[in-house]
């Protein structure tokens, strides 16, 4: 017996298998579309359609690694009838459990319009499919949903802004989508993962909105009422008028973008509730701009965050929001150490005196830029280096679990666990590499293929070509591939343990870690240039396309 698990509808997910009255999983060793096509036609569907996931595309299993190796033909009648190693004779994990989509070729094609906006660029997201107009619910809808939407209609969609419960109306016909999850990269709301055509539990006081915009776009902020300019009821300045912010769902997170924009650290934010302040305007009066605000805590301006839509509230002054930032920075230096130039090494930084390193949790790219920024190196491209890539630092480890918007002018800014409270160890220290994004690319290439789209990849990095480990390789990192040699970013395939073929020469990268949205490789994060515990048999491959 065979099932799927972990998809967002019943034609995808993990594969799981039944043997000797336990389910466990597949590794995705030699996995393919033959072996896609074997399963889903055990599942009943045509096959026809099928497409084989690798690294754990859709979640980590439990339990037993049952089958690896698995090499089928396209004609068996079972998955346990093609070939494959010995039942639980694996060398996998389950990052690399295999997984399927039932019907991932069949992406429609849809017609998206905007309503019940004060303009073309914001409103209600109405969708044509099979000849008939509908809605989306507003479950799971985020900004990433929002930009495919925007990127469909030609609008601005770099800053796109999710829009829940029905803030432009509400919609009428059936509710198409529900569950959407898209990367942000996809064509078409189509292509974006979801529950399947018209099945939803949502009702229209749920439709889906956005607001298309850019990314430059720009919202002034203020705090009033409090002590100082550090703390206040929140205010907001729309269309030359300012209004106050409902508490609905108002949480640190939103009080870290608040202190960001104003300039103050991304640390010990407080967050208050029911006109801490006073009510807005005084009297009360005056309009209540945001309500059902909701910002992950990275964006850089208040405008970027999810909400209800413009001036649409349910709240009165009573429930204004507020917020108290922390106006106290201390002096920090920094330096870079163990690499090959003064524009990379490991992150060094002296507080109280005293040098110590950086844990790489949630290292990012952002977090790259303001080290770059701090040491007055090229930024705007600057790589997270994680796993000691330039060698492991000494001393007490000073920060952890730093998260930065990226603006800040010092890390101090940034939000972390506190100083030198981290669990980590110095095999974890952090690293960067400074860059411009205007001027860094590396050259890629697809080889031992069938054609220039699909193979190992291989990286020109000084002049010489390389490979790419497969550790933790995934679709993301794929998508970027794809995109960078020309291809579509949708239906991308990666492959592991040199499925196009062992390279040769040096291993350049590790531990890839692309969000899916830069244009070229180099802008990911990594270990560092050629430092990798891997062999050849773990070259990646990825098929565009």
């Amino acid at each position: 017996m065979v099932r799927l698990s972990g998809g967002l509808r019943q034609s995808q997910g993990r594969v799981e298998v039944l043997y000797n009255g336990a389910w466990g999983t597949v590794c995705d060793n030699n996995f393919d579309d033959y072996a896609a096509t074997v399963v889903c036609r055990m599942l009943c569907y045509s096959g026809n359609l099928a497409v084989a996931s690798t690294g754990g595309y859709f979640g980590a299993g439990t339990g037993s690694i049952l089958l690896d190796n698995v090499k089928c033909y396209g004609n068996e009648t079972s998955i346990v009838n093609c070939r494959h190693n010995p039942w639980g004779l694996h060398d996998c994990g389950h990052h690399e459990d295999a997984g399927v989509d039932c019907q991932a070729n069949n992406i429609p094609n849809i017609k998206i319009r905007l309503a019940g906006g004060p303009n073309n660029e914001q409103g209600r997201v109405e969708i044509q499919y099979n000849g008939q107009w509908g809605t989306v619910c507003d479950d799971h809808w985020s900004a990433s949903d929002a930009a495919v939407a925007c990127r469909m209609l030609g609008l601005p969609f770099d800053g796109a802004v999710p829009v829940s419960r029905a803030a432009y109306g509400i919609g009428s016909g059936p509710i198409l989508m529900n569950d959407v999850q898209c990367v942000g990269t996809e064509a078409t709301l189509a292509a974006c993962q979801f529950s399947g055509w018209t099945i939803n539990d949502c009702k229209h006081s749920e439709d889906a909105s956005v607001i298309c915009q850019s990314s430059t776009a720009s919202v002034q902020i203020r705090l009033t009422g409090g002590s100082g300019p550090f703390e206040g009821r929140l205010e907001v300045n729309y269309n030359g008028t300012w209004g106050t912010v409902c508490v609905d769902h108002f949480d640190t997170k939103d009080g870290v973008v608040v202190c960001r924009q104003l300039g103050y650290p991304g640390t010990g934010v407080i967050t208050k509730s029911n006109a801490f302040f006073g009510p807005g305007s005084g009297s009360g009066s005056g309009p209540i701009w945001l309500d059902d605000l909701e910002c992950t805590g990275l964006e850089n301006n208040l405008i970027k965050c999810g909400h209800r839509g413009w001036g649409r509230s349910d709240c009165a002054h009573t429930k204004d929001a507020s917020v108290i930032c922390p106006y106290y920075l201390p002096n920090i230096q920094i330096r870079l150490a163990g690499g090959p130039n003064s524009q990379q090494g490991r992150v060094e930084i002296q507080y109280n005196g005293q040098w110590g390193t950086v844990c790489d949790d949630y290292w990012s790219a952002s977090d790259a830029a303001v080290v770059c920024r701090m040491l007055g190196l090229p930024f705007d491209g600057a790589v997270p280096v994680s796993l000691a890539g330039y060698g492991n630092g000494s001393g007490p480890i000073l920060m952890d679990d730093v998260k930065c918007i990226g603006t800040e002018a010092t890390m101090a800014a940034c939000q972390f666990a506190g100083w030198t409270i981290n669990n980590c160890n110095h095999t974890d220290d952090a690293a960067v590499i400074c860059q411009s994004s205007a001027t860094a690319s590396v050259p890629i290439r697809l080889t031992g293929g069938s054609g220039p789209y699909e193979g190992r990849l291989e990286v020109n990095y000084n002049g010489t070509w390389g490979t790419v480990c497969d550790d933790y390789f995934d679709t993301k990192d794929g998508v970027v591939v794809c995109r960078q040699l020309g291809y579509s970013g949708t239906g991308v395939i990666t492959k592991s343990k040199a499925f196009f073929g062992p390279g040769s020469g040096h291993i350049w990268l590790d531990d890839l870690d692309c969000t899916g949205l830069e244009g070229n490789i180099i802008l990911c994060g990594h270990r560092g240039w050629g430092r990798s515990d891997c062999s050849h048999s773990e070259d990646a491959s990825v098929i565009c396309p």
